[in-house]
């Protein structure tokens, strides 16, 4: 349900902001928007707090919207979900807000998982090995898993790529086993 909502808000958002130009900037803007709600409790406190009338609540936000710097669109949709009570959306919007804006600019994201930091050169590496694999543009968003051992796990959208060596260890043992 939360999803479904946040998506149509990051969907009208898009249709505002794209063709004004302004659609990696606005999701820049939201993630560091997303970011300040995240880490801050005092926002949370005021945003979500009944206590604080709307006025209040949009003195803040504008406040904020001033020291990101963000533009007017943004700052709309902040202000209208402060007065729809739905400023807790804002991280899901921010998210569903990039993978539309990705998929309008023919991007694609990947979580890349590796038993120890990529360097640089590999991570671009491996963005250029998944962008020819899956025909569009790939930013990679790495975590590292001590447990693979060794390799990387990619996932772009529903495609898994595994080249770790947990799972080449796996695949060996299980046809030891079998053979």
């Amino acid at each position: 349900m939360i999803a479904s909502i946040a998506r149509r808000y990051a969907r009208a958002l898009l249709e505002v902001a794209a063709p004004q130009g302004e659609a990696d900037a606005a999701a820049a803007q939201l993630a560091a928007l997303a970011q300040s709600l995240e880490t801050s409790a005092d926002l949370r406190n005021v945003l979500f707090n009944p206590a604080f009338d709307r006025a209040r609540r949009h003195a803040v936000v504008e406040a904020l919207a001033g020291s990101l710097g963000l533009g007017k669109t943004v700052l709309s949709l902040a202000l209208l979900l402060v007065d729809r009570e739905r400023f807790h959306l804002l991280p899901a919007i921010a998210a569903s807000y990039r993978d539309l804006a990705d998929e309008l600019a023919g991007r694609a994201r990947a979580s890349v998982a590796s038993a120890a930091p990529l360097p640089p050169e590999v991570a671009r590496r491996v963005e250029q090995v998944l962008s020819g694999a899956v025909s569009r543009q790939v930013t990679i968003e790495p975590t590292v898993q001590p447990a693979l051992l060794g390799g990387v796990v990619a996932q772009v959208g529903s495609l898994l790529f595994d080249g770790s060596v947990r799972t080449q260890l796996e695949n060996l043992r299980r046809s030891l086993k079998a053979g």
